[in-house]
């Protein structure tokens, strides 16, 4: 698939707006200023925000208001009715198996910075969220935050708060980690994809059972129609941004070309012939972020060499050590004692 410019309907984040004024009104035009939008922009049902837009507006709102938790903010807000005309087409599913395939065929009308799969096993259900771009590590995490708790409040909502609802983020765990705990009776798992994604499992019992639909929030919305179109954005071709998202974002695993170009659902020779166009390869990737990663762990955690050569799926710490020296000079211990 080919990766495209990120965006985010304004919808989805002009609830900000709200969150900021209530804890400190003259806060919202300063905070637009610092990232050039206006209220009447957020507000606009039909615009659009990049994903720099939306990480610059992020990172000023948590800067001034001292927060970090304006993802899962997000996430308690926003539910199907917000994704105007596939909100209509959702709530005419009848079963909670029907709905997903339908969120899954229409994801492109919510944001093309993510991937929606969805897949039916004997078990379960899961509906995985994949980044399909390269963002910053702050908006990959407020992502995951929305889509989470989002999805929480809308199966809690349309399944009569039953239960069974696990949802794992790649994300470590938030500073506000008892929020989600209130949230029952799901399930929230953290650190638990070693890729970057958040993957939502439901047990097969409750896939087709018959939905419960309470009236839409906003009723204009009742007699508008199914989605037929979808914008499509223009190409980006910077499949090395994603490629180093996915690597920064590993954990115990060093991604392969095979499994990447499975991600993004093209072969790996056409992988590697757009990283090479980017001047690049997975090599050479690899070699920078698993280096970046290491000098931050061996600068900023107490962590044991062991440890860390492992998370940066290294097989062993000889392995680890010797590809360290040879961009260094020298070995991790010697590099921490010296930092």
């Amino acid at each position: 698939m080919p990766l495209y410019e990120p965006y985010l309907p304004a919808r989805y984040v002009s609830p900000l707006l709200d969150i900021v004024a209530a804890q400190r009104a003259s806060f919202v035009n300063q905070i637009l200023q610092q990232v050039g939008l206006t209220p009447t922009q957020l507000r606009a049902s039909d615009a659009l925000l990049t994903s720099s837009e939306f990480d610059a507006l992020m990172v000023a709102m948590a800067t001034e208001l001292g927060r970090d938790d304006l993802g899962f903010e997000l996430g308690l807000r926003i539910t199907i009715d917000d994704h105007q005309a596939l909100g209509v087409a959702l709530r005419r599913c009848k079963t909670f198996d029907e709905l997903l395939r339908t969120f899954a065929r229409y994801w492109r009308q919510i944001t093309t910075g993510f991937v929606f799969n969805y897949q039916r096993y004997s078990d379960r259900g899961e509906l995985i969220f994949r980044p399909a771009v390269g963002m910053s590590q702050s908006t990959l995490y407020a992502f995951e935050e929305l889509q989470a708790v989002s999805f929480h409040t809308d199966f809690t909502t349309l399944m009569g708060g039953r239960s069974g609802l696990k949802i794992q983020l790649s994300m470590p765990e938030p500073k506000h980690l008892a929020r989600y705990r209130q949230l029952g009776p799901t399930r929230f798992y953290f650190g638990a994809e070693s890729l970057p994604q958040v993957r939502c499992l439901i047990p097969t019992n409750l896939l087709d059972l018959e939905l419960s639909q309470p009236a839409p929030k906003n009723a204009a919305l009742a007699s508008a129609s199914s989605p037929s179109r979808v914008r499509t954005p223009q190409p980006r071709k910077k499949h090395s941004d994603w490629v180093s998202l996915v690597l920064r974002e590993a954990e115990g695993i060093q991604p392969s070309l095979e499994s990447l170009a499975e991600l993004l659902n093209v072969s790996p020779r056409s992988l590697n012939r757009y990283l090479s166009s980017e001047g690049t390869n997975l090599r050479a990737l690899g070699n920078v972020i698993r280096f970046e990663r290491a000098r931050q762990m061996l600068q900023q955690t107490q962590q044991p060499i062991t440890q860390i050569a492992y998370r940066l799926g290294y097989s062993d710490p000889i392995s680890f050590c010797s590809a360290f020296r040879k961009i260094s000079g020298l070995s991790p211990r010697a590099y921490r004692k010296a930092a």
